[in-house]
C-alpha cells in the first residue's frame, strides 16, 4: 500500500470503520508450534502492572486496571521478567474500543481482543502458542466458542485467523461524526441489534 493510499485510509476510517466478526468452536484444538526454550505462559494481575506498562507503554495504567476490575483476563508470554506477547480475554460483556460499542456475549463465549506481540519477537509462534492455551484453557472451564473483531482492512489478520479454525459469524460498522457514533450490523447471520451500540452475539 503506497502512502497515498494509506493516508487515505486513515482519513476514511476516522469516520467510517468496518470490522468482521469471527468465531470458532473451543471443541476443536487449535494447531500452532510449542513455545520456545526460555518463554512461559502466565496469567496477568494487579501485582503486574508495571510490567504491562512496560510492555505496552501508549496504554497506560487506568486501561489495565479497569480491566481487570472489570474481570477480563490477560494471558501473557514472558521472557524472564517481561513480557513479550498478550492477549485478553472478556466474558459476559465486551467493549469494542475500535467501533465504540458493546457485545453481549452468549454464557459460554470468551471474546479474545488486543492481542499484541513485542517487535523483536515476532514470527516466533507466540500469538499461536498462547491461542492454543487459550482454547485449553477455557475449554476446561466449560466454555464453547471464542469470538474475535477485525478490522475489515487487515487482510493479513484474516487470512491468518482461517487457519488457526475460524470462521465468519458476522460483520460491524461504525459511523462516527463528531460526538455522535452510529454502529449496525447489515448481516442477519451475525450478532443481533439488542439498543444502539449493544450487540447480542448468537448462541
Amino acid at each position: 500500500m503506497g502512502w497515498l493510499a494509506t493516508i487515505r485510509m486513515k482519513l476514511v476510517t476516522s469516520f467510517y470503520r468496518r470490522a468482521v466478526l469471527i468465531c470458532r468452536s473451543l471443541d476443536t484444538p487449535q494447531p500452532g508450534p510449542a513455545l520456545p526454550e526460555g518463554f512461559r505462559l502466565e496469567l496477568v494481575d494487579s501485582r503486574h502492572l508495571r510490567a504491562l506498562c512496560a510492555f505496552r507503554p501508549s496504554v497506560g495504567p487506568q486501561v489495565f486496571e479497569q480491566r481487570l476490575y472489570q474481570g477480563d483476563v490477560c494471558h501473557a508470554v514472558w521472557r524472564d521478567d517481561t513480557i513479550v506477547h498478550a492477549a485478553w480475554i472478556a466474558r459476559e460483556t465486551a467493549f469494542v474500543q475500535y467501533l465504540s460499542c458493546q457485545l453481549q456475549l452468549g454464557s459460554k463465549d470468551i471474546y479474545i481482543y488486543d492481542s499484541h506481540t513485542l517487535p523483536g519477537f515476532r514470527l516466533l509462534g507466540l500469538a499461536s502458542q498462547r491461542g492454543r492455551h487459550v482454547i485449553e484453557y477455557y475449554r476446561e472451564r466449560g466454555f464453547e466458542r471464542a469470538l474475535a473483531l477485525i478490522a475489515s482492512e487487515n487482510t493479513t489478520g484474516l487470512r491468518a485467523t482461517r487457519g488457526l479454525g475460524y470462521e465468519l459469524a458476522g460483520r460491524l460498522h461504525a459511523l462516527r461524526l463528531g460526538p455522535w457514533i452510529w454502529t449496525w450490523n447489515p448481516r442477519p447471520h451475525g450478532p443481533r441489534k439488542r439498543a444502539r451500540q449493544v450487540f447480542d452475539v448468537d448462541d
